[in-house]
């Protein structure tokens, strides 16, 4: 294999070349992270209550399973599983059906709004 020679001004000038071109990466990344934080502030936007956002996609897929609910709401099963009590003791929801071929059957969407079940 043969060596390149080079100059001892060329080896320094490109070791010069090399540190600024790092120094502009961190520089670049320090301005990322800025931005990134910044944004997440500004795009936070106001978290909706999770037993809401079950209540809205049961009602557009009555079949759903709760895996697939956890998934579609961003959630973890058993934090679906909870809410899913949680609206069933309320009243609001129910399970029709066996297992794998029931549906979810909304019986009072007023609960969450503070109404008192009828």
């Amino acid at each position: 294999m043969k060596k390149l020679k080079m100059q001892e001004s060329e080896t320094v000038e490109l070791k010069k070349s090399l540190a600024e071109l790092k120094q502009g990466l961190v520089s670049i990344e320090v301005k990322r992270q800025s931005l990134l934080k910044k944004k997440a502030w500004f795009s936070k936007k106001p978290q909706r209550n999770p037993k809401e956002v079950i209540l809205s996609v049961v009602k557009e897929r009555p079949s759903i399973s709760v895996r697939d609910l956890a998934v579609q709401c961003g959630m973890s099963i058993h934090s679906v599983q909870h809410h899913i009590n949680k609206l069933k003791d309320a009243g609001a929801i129910r399970h029709v059906g066996s297992t794998k071929a029931g549906q979810w059957e909304i019986i009072n969407n007023h609960v969450l709004k503070g109404d008192p079940v009828v």
